[in-house]
């Protein structure tokens, strides 16, 4: 889970951050949020998702912020939130001009107990610690259609491997 903290201010700057917490324990993981709530935020709307367009003062401030930061972008109708890692994108993309929108899917970028994936990727980007952290986070059901499942093991582990970490790891023999 997370804690959210707000940031008291008059509109300038980060709003709040999320703490990421282990069994309800704090961890020290911390996400800064950028939150644009309101209709005026969620342009050119269609029923897959809405556009958002980059203030230039933040474009060129989210990049200097020595934390990872998220944009939240909050739409009253619904009450939903939608989340992308800011830093990521625009380091990603073409600097952004007073036109530039980033657009939004209702589905792959809802703010749900479920973007703890996403979010502890952002905030723990070392693999094996993002994978110790998340073991016990994530449920799934087994299904078969072969056999009966009789039992399961007590821990199911499964890692992505970058094609990147995959060639490191053929050159010098670790996936011999």
């Amino acid at each position: 889970g997370a804690i959210w903290r707000p940031t008291p201010n008059d509109d300038y700057g980060l709003d709040g951050e999320l703490e990421l917490t282990d069994s309800g324990e704090i961890t020290g993981t911390i996400i800064k949020v950028q939150l644009k709530s309101g209709r005026s935020y969620l342009r050119n709307r269609s029923q897959a998702g809405f556009a958002f367009y980059i203030d230039q003062a933040d474009a060129a401030y989210w990049p200097k912020v020595t934390f990872p930061v998220i944009l939240v972008v909050y739409d009253p109708d619904a009450s939903a939130g939608y989340w992308i890692d800011i830093k990521r994108y625009l380091a990603e993309h073409t600097a952004p001009t007073p036109l530039s929108a980033i657009r939004f899917s209702y589905a792959k970028n809802a703010l749900t107990r479920n973007s703890i994936l996403g979010l502890s990727e952002i905030a723990i980007p070392d693999e094996g610690d993002r994978t110790e952290f998340l073991v016990d986070k994530i449920r799934e059901t087994l299904h078969a259609n072969m056999l009966p499942v009789v039992g399961v093991p007590h821990a199911v582990y499964e890692a992505e491997f970058s094609l990147k970490r995959l060639a490191d790891g053929d050159e010098d023999g670790t996936f011999a």
